[in-house]
């Protein structure tokens, strides 16, 4: 009796050990979304990994831009605006994803160059309305790519955009997942 009851209790601990492993992902972005909502970057950050991040985005933007930079072989100053094409997206990303960034647009709920100080608004000319509409709920998909690679996305961004946009998280650890691509449009 007393077997059976330990192979009972044995198997429940391991199914919920394996469930709670392969919702993992869902409650990484909904913890990613609630800390976005939240404002706090100091959560939203670490759950980023930041260097593969850029590294995603430079790759994704240097392909963009190879197919116009063909386009000029016949111009002798190709090469010299490709070296600085590349070098410019670089630095812009570099300068664009860092937890500084993020944090600022996350308190400021929006993203504005960090460059000048920000200018206090107009006015508005309309009287406000009396209560904000509900935001739109938008239905995310989430795919798993492999048991360590999950991609999130909008169906309906898909059909809009041509590609699979998109967030893919990376498991790091039994059951942490950091954000680490921002898959771009086509």
């Amino acid at each position: 009796m007393k077997h059976r009851l330990f192979a009972a209790a044995l198997a429940l601990i391991l199914l919920a050990v394996g469930a709670y492993w392969y919702y993992s992902p869902y409650v990484a972005i909904r913890s990613l979304q609630q800390a976005a909502d939240a404002g706090d970057a100091d959560r939203f950050n670490q759950q980023v990994d930041y260097p593969a991040l850029r590294e995603s985005l430079k790759g994704q933007m240097t392909a963009a831009i190879a197919p116009d930079l063909d386009k000029l072989q016949d111009n002798p100053f190709s090469a010299l605006g490709a070296s600085l094409g590349m070098a410019v997206v670089n630095q812009l990303v570099d300068a664009l994803v860092r937890p500084e960034v993020v944090m600022r647009m996350l308190a400021e709920r929006q993203a504005r160059p960090t460059l000048a100080e920000p200018r206090a608004a107009p006015a508005p000319q309309t009287p406000a309305p009396a209560a904000d509409p509900a935001p739109e709920q938008r239905d995310w998909q989430l795919v798993r790519l492999d048991t360590d690679r999950v991609v999130v996305f909008q169906e309906e961004q898909t059909a809009v955009t041509g590609g699979p946009a998109g967030l893919v998280f990376v498991r790091s650890g039994f059951a942490q997942w950091r954000l680490s691509e921002i898959r771009l449009p086509r």
